[in-house]
């Protein structure tokens, strides 16, 4: 992971969603100015666009896998090939609405000690996404984005601490983690923490990289003067029941990292990561719109 004359690597990983990534390309040429980058596209889709970036892109670097790898060891393989000072990583469902790249990176270069940062995240109707959030502990099986106590009590002091535990959108304000959908990665921390863990193969990894940045010294901060948009769920939309069971399989694997405690516990755990599995399943079958 050496770096080079380049201090920005943006690293796109996608997932047959060819034109939401060919519009942030475009927004990435429009927006970026007086800083030197580099583009990365890993391709985890079905068919691949090869000759579309040799006529179209010869300046991207394209990486195709020959199957889905998921996003945590699709991201790794742009992170090693990378060869900025920082790495951002943006979801190919997302554009840029101002300078992100030097917005952010200019930040890191004043804050020595942030090992990550994040943008702000706007949804298509310039609604607030809520993109940083506490770390997951017990009462978030409770009190989580879909639970229904958040959608019976959606202001209720618990919900509110997991969900949106920043006072202000408009203030920069260090947190516990970060949306994958933009994140500014700086390499120094990346070579003290390690890459994304790929045992998770979509769905919290960005929590976990967040979560071994603090525990190992590094700041995460939400920084809004560099904002994007993001169309939520266009990937997993595609195939939504792969979405559901991969989703709680990344609750399990965090769990057992950072909340295991006792056999008893794991079983009820389990038990209920597994019924939530069903439940969402069963949504999803039926076409209901609770699910992503």
């Amino acid at each position: 992971m050496r770096t080079s004359g380049i201090e920005i690597s943006f690293i796109i990983v996608d997932y047959n969603a060819f034109l939401s990534l060919q519009r942030l390309m475009e927004t990435i040429r429009k927006k970026t100015k007086d800083i030197s980058y580099e583009i990365i596209v890993v391709d985890n889709s079905k068919d691949t666009k090869e000759s579309f970036f040799q006529k179209n892109h010869p300046d991207i670097k394209y990486i195709f896998n020959s199957k889905n790898l998921g996003f945590s060891k699709a991201a790794n393989i742009g992170i090693n090939n990378s060869a900025g000072q920082y790495v951002l990583l943006l979801n190919p469902d997302t554009r840029l609405k101002n300078n992100v790249a030097m917005l952010l990176a200019g930040f890191l270069d004043k804050h020595p000690d942030v090992g990550v940062a994040g943008a702000k995240i706007l949804n298509d109707d310039e609604s607030i996404q809520f993109s940083c959030r506490s770390f997951p502990s017990y009462k978030t099986a409770f009190f989580n984005r879909y639970s229904l106590l958040t959608r019976m009590f959606p202001k209720n002091r618990y919900s509110t601490a997991y969900i949106n535990p920043i006072n202000s959108h408009n203030e920069t304000a260090g947190v516990d983690w970060l949306s994958g959908s933009c994140m500014m990665l700086r390499k120094q921390a990346l070579e003290s923490t390690g890459l994304f863990d790929e045992n998770f193969f979509m769905y919290c990894e960005d929590v976990d990289i967040c979560h071994r940045m603090k525990l190992l010294g590094w700041k995460v901060v939400y920084y809004p003067e560099a904002v994007i948009y993001h169309s939520i769920g266009k990937s997993s939309s595609q195939n939504k029941i792969k979405a559901v069971v991969e989703r709680h399989k990344s609750m399990w694997t965090y769990y057992k990292k950072y909340l295991h405690r006792r056999k008893a516990t794991d079983i009820i755990i389990r038990f209920g990561i597994v019924s939530r599995c069903i439940f969402h399943l069963i949504i999803a079958l039926f076409q209901c719109p609770f699910v992503e």
